[in-house]
Parts: structure tokens; C-alpha cells; sequence
């Protein structure tokens, strides 16, 4: 699989109510770990990486992606091509379509399938 850019949600250490940096004390710190592998990996396979904040995808709750028929809702559940979704699978779909907002993209093609913004799977 060719991958031209990959888009990774960026982590910060806040210090701030509710956020203490100081619960971390002893950590592994997994997150910005993983991040610097996949930094190093991109590196080396000159993939562009595109670092995306959490609130950034602010603009795309799920009842956008709803309208855009993105996503289906069932209930209280929503759906991707058929497959029940979770927050992270839901969290990456944001991400993805805040950066092709950005870069103008219109149609864009994942795992043999086009999508654009009126295609509901």
C-alpha cells in the first residue's frame, strides 16, 4: 500500500485543572512514544505527516457526518460502511476529512473504495 501523508491527532502535557500534569509522574508516557515511532517511520518512508489537534475536528461532530452522509445512525449507534463505529474509529474519520477540507479534496480513495462527501457506505 502507497501512503502519500498520514495524519496523527498531536499530544500535549497540559498543567491545568482537571489535567495535572503531574498524574503522569511515573508514566511510560505510551502516547508520545508511539507518536515518535511513527514520526521516525514516516521519516524513513517519506511519507508527510500532518499534526492535528483534538479540537480541531470541532466542526465535525457526528451529526455532520451524519448530514453528509458519512456516517449512519441506528439508535443511539453509528455505522461505516455497515460496520458499527467506536470514538476512535469515529475521532480518525474527523481528522480525515478536516485535512481534506483543508486541501480542497473533493473525492478521496481508501482500501480500493471512493469516497466523496454525498457517498454513504
Amino acid at each position: 500500500m502507497d501512503i502519500d501523508v498520514a495524519i496523527i491527532e498531536d499530544y500535549r502535557l497540559y498543567n491545568h485543572s482537571g489535567m495535572a500534569a503531574a498524574q503522569q509522574a511515573g508514566s511510560y508516557l505510551e502516547t508520545p512514544r508511539l507518536l515518535g515511532l511513527l514520526e521516525y517511520w514516516a521519516y524513513h518512508n517519506g511519507v508527510d505527516l500532518t499534526w492535528q489537534m483534538a479540537r480541531d475536528t470541532a466542526a465535525y461532530k457526528e451529526d455532520v457526518l451524519v448530514a453528509r452522509n458519512i456516517l449512519r445512525k441506528q439508535g443511539n449507534r453509528y455505522y461505516l460502511q455497515g460496520e458499527k463505529t467506536n470514538d476512535h474509529i469515529r475521532s480518525a474519520l474527523k481528522h480525515l476529512h478536516r485535512w481534506l477540507a483543508k486541501n480542497e479534496y473533493k473525492a478521496y480513495f481508501i482500501d480500493g473504495l471512493t469516497y466523496s462527501d454525498r457517498t454513504c457506505h
